[in-house]
């Protein structure tokens, strides 16, 4: 779980009236991961209008700096990197594997976008459906998946759809590995 980070974000949109000033900014946070060659996957809408990115690790409270070098409107996926080095230290990246197939056991790991605090959400569940989906955010269709989420507190089961940019189930770094 160490490879799963806290996106802080303060974005202001442009202004097509008057070109010359921003908008009001306003501030976000979200989840991403560290992946090989230095660099951290996030969404795309969660850094959209940035005007600073901040990275934050588990258990620290040190605020990194982080450069956006990607976004990819269309899957909803951005590309980050820190410069300073202590970031990089004591974090093994996430390895990509298969999407899963129907009725496999899933476990997605994020910060959730209510919560408020710094602690990680863990939700595990069963892929339901996968198949092709109209994606909003960037006018697309992509494949997506939805899962069966099963909340211990009611017992009742709900159904959570998640797109496949957005869920990598096999994508586990060394200390999540069962």
């Amino acid at each position: 779980m160490d490879a799963v980070v806290k996106v802080f974000c303060f974005h202001s949109k442009l202004n097509f009236s008057l070109p010359w000033q921003r908008n009001r900014q306003n501030s976000s946070t979200s989840s991403g991961f560290i992946i090989k060659g230095r660099r951290v996957l996030t969404n795309a809408h969660s850094v959209e209008h940035y005007t600073q990115v901040k990275l934050k690790k588990r258990g620290s409270d040190t605020k990194y700096v982080a450069t956006v070098l990607a976004i990819g409107e269309e899957c909803d996926i951005a590309l980050l990197t820190v410069e300073d080095e202590e970031f990089w230290g004591g974090v093994s990246p996430v390895e990509f594997g298969d999407l899963p197939a129907l009725q496999d056991a899933v476990t997605v790991v994020g910060y959730p976008i209510a919560g408020k605090g710094d602690a990680i959400s863990v939700t595990s569940g069963v892929v339901l459906r996968i198949g092709i989906v109209s994606y909003v955010h960037g006018s697309s269709d992509l494949l997506g998946m939805q899962l069966v989420v099963l909340q211990t507190k009611t017992a009742k089961a709900t159904t959570v759809d998640i797109l496949a940019t957005h869920c990598i189930p096999s994508a586990v770094s060394d200390d999540l590995k069962a």
